[in-house]
C-alpha cells in the first residue's frame, strides 16, 4: 500500500515545503506499515495560488490516505497547523535527492508526496540521508496528530446524530406519533436538534424547529422555579401553610403546607376529569369552590397522591404573592430571562401549535374514565386549557426553547445552585418511603419528577403521556422529545436517545 500526504489550503509564504507522515503516525492512525514516497512539486503560475518549485508554506488541513490500486485518493483529515517554516529548515533537504512520484490525486487537490531519494535502493531503507533530523520531524508530526487521525469529533458527532435520528423514526413508526421535535444538551450546550413527522395530519403540515407543542405537566417544572424565585426574594416559606397566603382557604386544609402541595402530599382532591375538564362541567371558578367543599383524600403528608388541584393552589399562592397573574410573573421571570422566544400559555393561543391526537377515545362518567374504544388511526383530541390550570399543565413550546430554559437553570440564571438542588431532591412521606408514577418515574421533588437509581439518575419532567424531559446531571445530559400524540410515552424511549451519549446507560424504560 502507497501512502500519500495531501495539503489543502491557501498558501501564505514562499519556501520549501515538505508534507511528511512517518512510518509512527501511520501505524498509530491506521494499524498499517508506512512506505513514504518522493516529493512531487508544481509550478505556480503567477497569480493562480498553486504550489512554485519552492514550495510554500500551507495553512488549513492535511488528509493522510491510502493510495488505492486504481489510482485515486480518499483522505481522513487531519488538523495541519503552522509549522512549515519549522519544518523547512529542519529538513533542508536538497532537490536533487528527490523523485517526482505518486498516484494521481482527485481533481483540484494539491498533493506533496514525500520519499526516499532516487539513488537509494535499498528497500528496508525508508528515509533519505538527513535521516535524524527526518526522525525529530516524524515525532513532531506524531505528537501533533495524536490520535486525529481516527475519527473526527465532528464525524463522531454527526454519526450520533444520524444514530438518534435513527432511533426517533423508528420510535415514531412503533408508537404511530404524527410528529415530534427533539433537542440534546451536553455541557451546557445544545448538539442535537430535530423535528420529524407532522404537526398537523389534515393537510400533511410537518413539524418544524418553530412548531410550538404542549408540555402539559412539565410546566409544574415552572411552578416549581416560580415558587423558589420568590424563597429567595424572601416572599415565601416552603413550609407553611397556604392559609398563610391564602386566607380564604377552608379549615380542612390548615395543616397543608406549600411544600405538600408541590410535592403532590397535600391530599387535596382533584378539580378535574380525566379529560382535563373542570368537575361536574363547572366553570373554572365555580370548580374551584366546589373543590374546597370536598374532603381531603389523605393526611397531608401521609401519601403521594397526584392531583392537578395542587398547582391550581400554587398558581393562586404566586397571584397573591406577585399582585400579577401567574402568566404575566412566569414569562418575565423565566421566558424572557431565558430568552424563550416559542414559549407560551395555552390562552395565548399560537398559529404554529401542532395539533393533538391519540388512538383512545375515553368514556367518562363523573371524573373517572369508565371506558376506552381504540382506534386505528389516530383522533384528533381537543383538550381545553383555561388560564387556572397555567401552573399545572398550561405552557407550550418548542424543544428549541425548552432546552435553553435548561441551561439557564444550569447556570443558575433563574434560581441558586442551592434552590435548584431543593427542587431535584426526591421527598419522602411522612413514613419516610419516596414515591412516584411508576417504578422508572419513582421520585417527585418541588414539582420535578425523577427517576432514583445508582447509575444514571435523571430528573424526568413528563406531560400528557406525550412530552418529556430528561436531564442526567452527573453525566452533563439533557434529552427533550416532545410529540402530538397523546399515548406516545417518549419517557420510555428516552434513555435510549440518552445511551447513544452515554455508552454505558442501561436502558429502564419498556
Amino acid at each position: 500500500m502507497r501512502w500519500q500526504a495531501m495539503g489543502t489550503g491557501r498558501p501564505r509564504q514562499n519556501g520549501s515545503l515538505v508534507h511528511f507522515i512517518g512510518k509512527y503516525q501511520a501505524r498509530r492512525a491506521t494499524g498499517v506499515g508506512f512506505r513514504p514516497q518522493a516529493l512531487r512539486r508544481r509550478r505556480q503560475r503567477p497569480g493562480t495560488g498553486a504550489v512554485t518549485s519552492r514550495g510554500a508554506i500551507w495553512a488549513g488541513t492535511m488528509c493522510l490516505a491510502p493510495a488505492p490500486r486504481h489510482g485515486r485518493l480518499h483522505s481522513t483529515v487531519l488538523a495541519w497547523a503552522p509549522f512549515g517554516r519549522l519544518f523547512e529548515h529542519l529538513v533542508g533537504l536538497r532537490h536533487a535527492e528527490l523523485k517526482m512520484s505518486g498516484d494521481a490525486c482527485p481533481s483540484g487537490s494539491r498533493t506533496l508526496a514525500f520519499g526516499r531519494p532516487q539513488q537509494e535502493r535499498n528497500p528496508s531503507i525508508m528515509m533519505p540521508r538527513n535521516s535524524a533530523v527526518l526522525g525529530l520531524l516524524v515525532v513532531l508530526c506524531g505528537l501533533f496528530f495524536g490520535a486525529t487521525a481516527r475519527s473526527s469529533p465532528t464525524e463522531e458527532a454527526a454519526d450520533k446524530a444520524r444514530a438518534v435520528s435513527s432511533l426517533i423514526q423508528a420510535e415514531m413508526a412503533a408508537r404511530g406519533i404524527p410528529g415530534a421535535q427533539v433537542a440534546i444538551v451536553q455541557n451546557q450546550n445544545i448538539i442535537f436538534t430535530g423535528a420529524f413527522g407532522l404537526a398537523t395530519l389534515e393537510g400533511a403540515v410537518p413539524v418544524t424547529p418553530q412548531t410550538v407543542f404542549p408540555i402539559n405537566s412539565i410546566s409544574k417544572a415552572l411552578a416549581g422555579v416560580a415558587v423558589m424565585q420568590l424563597v429567595e426574594a424572601g416572599k415565601l416559606d416552603l413550609d407553611a401553610p397556604l392559609k398563610t397566603y391564602l386566607e380564604s382557604l377552608p379549615s380542612a386544609w390548615g395543616a397543608v403546607t406549600v411544600r405538600h402541595a408541590l410535592t403532590h402530599m397535600s391530599g387535596l382532591p382533584e378539580i378535574v376529569d380525566d379529560n382535563l375538564r373542570a368537575i361536574d362541567g363547572a366553570a373554572p371558578e365555580l370548580a374551584w369552590q366546589k373543590v374546597q367543599s370536598r374532603p381531603l383524600d389523605a393526611p397531608p403528608g401521609t401519601r403521594f397522591g397526584y392531583t392537578q388541584t395542587n398547582y391550581v393552589v400554587i398558581g393562586k399562592v404566586i397571584e397573591t404573592l406577585t399582585k400579577r397573574s401567574y402568566a404575566d410573573f412566569v414569562r418575565e421571570r423565566q421566558f424572557m430571562a431565558a430568552g424563550l422566544t416559542r414559549t407560551h400559555f395555552s390562552i395565548d393561543g399560537e398559529p404554529d401549535a401542532a395539533s393533538l391526537y391519540s388512538f383512545l377515545a375515553l368514556q367518562i362518567q363523573g371524573m373517572k374514565t369508565v371506558g376506552v374504544e381504540r382506534s386505528k388511526v389516530p383522533l384528533l383530541r381537543h383538550e381545553p386549557m383555561t388560564a387556572y390550570l397555567d401552573a399545572a399543565g398550561g405552557v407550550k413550546s418548542t424543544a428549541t426553547d425548552l432546552a435553553k430554559w435548561v441551561i439557564a437553570l444550569q447556570r443558575t440564571k433563574l434560581v441558586s445552585a442551592n434552590s435548584l438542588d431543593q427542587l431535584w431532591k426526591p421527598q419522602a412521606q411522612k413514613d419516610g418511603t419516596i414515591r412516584g408514577f411508576n417504578a422508572l418515574v419513582n421520585g417527585y421533588g418541588l414539582g420535578w419528577p425523577s427517576a432514583r437509581r445508582d447509575a444514571h439518575p435523571a430528573l424526568t419532567p413528563v406531560g400528557g403521556a406525550r412530552a418529556a424531559v430528561f436531564i442526567y446531571p452527573r453525566d452533563e445530559l439533557t434529552v427533550l422529545v416532545l410529540t402530538n400524540l397523546m399515548g406516545a410515552s417518549p419517557e420510555r424511549f428516552i434513555d435510549n436517545i440518552a445511551s447513544i451519549y452515554i455508552p454505558d446507560l442501561v436502558p429502564t424504560g419498556r
